[in-house]
C-alpha cells in the first residue's frame, strides 16, 4: 500500500490510503495532464504494472470506494493483468450509489444485519429512512458517511 501510494503521487499531491485502499484526488491534475480521459487511461495503463487490480472514479472518495468495493473481492495481484474500473459521473452518482448494497459502504456495512431486517438491501434504501431515527439507532457515523459518499458533505482526508 505504502509503495503504491508514493507511486499515485505523480498524479495528485493528494493521496492517502483508506479501508486498504489508495485514494487521489486528482481534480486539480486533469488539466496538467490532458483532460480527465486522459489522465484515467494513463493512471489505468500505469496501475496494472503496479498490481493494482480495481479502480474507481466518482465525484466523491467514498462514492469511489463504494464503487470500488462493489467490483468484488480481488483475486492476487497479476501485474501486467487488465484493471476492473467502475466510473460514475457527478449526474449518475445518486441512483449508481442507492442501488449498490449495503456492504459497499464501510459504515453502513458495520450495521448490515439490522438495516437488512428493517429492509434495506441498498444504500438508497438506506438513504429514505428517517434521519433522526438513523441517527438515533445508528449513531451519527453512518448518516456522515452517507452524506460524504453522495457529496452532501465535505470530505477530508489526511493527505
Amino acid at each position: 500500500m505504502q509503495a503504491l501510494s508514493w507511486w499515485a503521487l505523480q498524479f495528485s499531491p493528494r493521496v492517502c490510503e483508506l479501508e486498504q485502499a489508495v485514494l487521489l484526488e486528482v481534480q486539480a491534475s486533469v488539466r496538467l495532464f490532458g483532460g480527465s480521459r486522459a489522465l484515467l487511461n494513463r493512471i489505468r495503463g500505469e496501475c496494472a504494472e503496479q498490481g493494482v487490480m480495481g479502480l474507481a472514479v466518482a465525484p466523491t472518495a467514498l462514492a469511489a470506494l463504494a464503487l470500488l468495493h462493489a467490483l468484488g473481492p480481488s483475486q492476487e495481484p497479476n501485474h501486467g493483468a487488465e484493471v476492473r474500473t467502475a466510473t460514475c459521473s457527478t449526474r449518475r452518482l445518486i441512483p449508481t450509489l442507492d442501488a449498490l448494497p449495503l456492504d459497499t459502504l464501510a459504515a453502513v456495512a458495520a450495521h448490515a444485519p439490522t438495516l437488512e431486517r428493517l429492509g434495506c438491501q441498498s444504500l438508497g434504501q438506506v438513504r429514505r429512512l428517517p434521519r433522526g431515527g438513523l441517527s438515533r439507532r445508528f449513531g451519527a457515523g453512518l448518516l456522515e458517511a452517507l452524506d460524504r459518499a453522495y457529496g452532501l458533505k465535505a470530505e477530508t482526508y489526511p493527505w
